[in-house]
C-alpha cells in the first residue's frame, strides 16, 4: 500500500501517492483488488518478459511460495512476439498434479493464463489481441466476444482468472 511504500522508503505519503499515481499512469504498477494497494502491472511485465532468464530467477520465489499457499500448478507467461509463451511452473507437493507442456502454444481465450495477460492489457492493446470472433474448443467455453470481454471486466474486478474445462 502507499502507506506501507512511505513507511518504508521514509518519504511523505503525498509524494509516494504521486509516484504510485504516474507508475499507475505507465502501467508499471496496477490496483490489487485482493490484498489492497497495488501490484505489478503490465507493462513491468512485458518489459521483464524479454528479459527472460533473469525474469524468471527473480519470479521463482514468489512461484514457489504461491504454490504453497494455493497447492495448485502455478503457470508463468510471457508475452513473446504476439503470443503468450510459457516461461516457468511450479507445482504443488501433493499426489495429484496437473502439469503443463511447455511446448504447448498458450490460447489467451480459453486459458486462464492467457485471460490474465489481456485483462491487464491496456485497452489500446487489447484491441490488438481481440478476434473478431472465438472458436471456442469446448461447450464450457465462452462463445461469443461480447461474452469475452465481460468475462475480462470480471477478472479486472476481481483479480483472478480461471479456465474450467474451457481448453478439453
Amino acid at each position: 500500500s502507499p502507506g506501507q511504500i512511505a513507511n518504508a522508503t521514509g518519504l511523505p505519503r503525498p509524494t509516494v501517492q504521486r509516484i504510485v499515481d504516474a507508475l499507475a499512469f505507465e502501467q508499471f504498477v496496477a490496483a490489487d483488488p485482493i490484498n489492497g494497494g497495488v501490484r505489478l502491472g503490465a507493462a513491468l511485465i512485458r518489459i521483464a518478459g524479454s528479459a527472460h532468464s533473469d525474469f524468471k530467477a527473480m519470479a521463482r520465489p514468489h512461484l514457489e511460495s504461491l504454490c504453497r499457499r494455493v497447492q495448485e500448478t502455478i503457470v508463468l507467461t510471457a508475452h513473446r512476439h504476439g503470443r503468450l509463451a510459457f516461461v516457468d511452473q511450479v507445482l504443488p507437493d501433493r499426489p495429484l498434479q496437473i502439469v503443463i507442456n511447455p511446448t504447448l502454444e498458450i490460447d489467451p481465450y480459453f486459458s486462464a493464463t492467457g485471460k490474465a495477460h489481456l485483462a491487464a492489457m491496456a485497452p489500446e492493446e487489447l484491441e490488438r489481441w481481440m478476434p473478431r470472433r472465438l472458436d471456442p474448443p469446448t461447450r464450457h467455453a465462452v462463445a461469443s466476444v461480447a461474452a469475452f470481454r465481460r468475462q475480462l471486466e470480471e477478472i479486472r474486478a476481481g483479480g483472478v482468472a480461471c479456465d474450467r474445462e474451457e481448453r478439453t
